[in-house]
């Protein structure tokens, strides 16, 4: 459902560090979970570009961030996603992760 889309200036203009990751589609590479980890462990600000597919990033976050914290992320054909991070989101994202397949990143 990707379409050639304009970068609004907004993003374009927003300081912050830039990290940059390779990730296919259906995967989440130790590369883009490291970026996520690393932002969220910083006082700076990150902007994260993935070079390929970005689909389960959020399956990261959650995992990553701390209780409290708020997860957004697109749904395709629906809108925009918000997932309050608990314990219950936690534990629901950890046996999916735990499910998936380990491979070299």
């Amino acid at each position: 459902m990707r379409k050639n889309i304009k970068i609004p200036e907004i993003i374009k203009d927003f300081q912050a560090n830039e990290i940059r990751v390779k990730n296919p589609a259906g995967y989440i590479t130790g590369g883009l979970y490291g970026a996520i980890d690393k932002a969220l462990k910083s006082d700076g600000k990150f902007k994260i570009f993935v070079d390929g597919e970005e689909d389960l990033a959020a399956l990261a976050a959650i995992d990553l961030a701390p209780i409290g914290s708020l997860v957004i992320y697109g749904q395709p054909g629906e809108g925009m996603v918000l997932v309050n991070v608990d314990k219950k989101s936690k534990e629901f994202v950890a046996g999916i992760l735990k499910e998936m397949i380990t491979i070299d990143s």
